[in-house]
């Protein structure tokens, strides 16, 4: 489904959503990054959260499958779970706008990962679907 989003959408790079289009046709029919798009398909307006378990788990895919350097986890020298946690929302989002901004990065990449992510997480057990699902 964020494959969809971004392809009917549209796609942007160095912001969450194009927020002058956002202002004309509403904020989930507005050209997306790749997190707008998976918040989108995740039944978020792109704007709404700060990450949702659909970033975590695409970014943590991104990372095992290489597109990503494995980040070091600052997280583990803080003892505050909530504060944790919320670190490691943010990385997501982070990690994923890294990746989705690469100069070199195009549409058509970022729908097919997107895609593929989603077969891959989808057959894990583990992985929470959302209310959509990661399609």
């Amino acid at each position: 489904r964020a494959a969809d989003i971004v392809l009917l959408n549209g796609w942007v790079q160095g912001a969450l959503l194009d927020y002058d289009a956002a202002a004309r046709v509403g904020v989930r029919a507005a050209p997306v990054c790749a997190n707008g798009a998976i918040r989108i398909a995740s039944g978020c307006d792109p704007d709404e959260v700060l990450s949702t378990p659909a970033e975590q788990a695409f970014a943590a895919w991104l990372s095992e499958h290489g597109m990503l350097p494995t980040p070091s986890d600052p997280c583990r020298v803080i003892d505050d779970p909530a504060i944790v946690h919320l670190a490691e929302w943010w990385a997501s989002f982070e990690h994923i706008a890294e990746w989705n901004d690469h100069p070199a990065r195009t549409l058509a990449q970022v729908a097919a990962t997107l895609r593929r992510a989603a077969r891959d997480l989808a057959r894990r057990p583990s992985f929470d679907h959302g209310e959509e699902g990661p399609r």
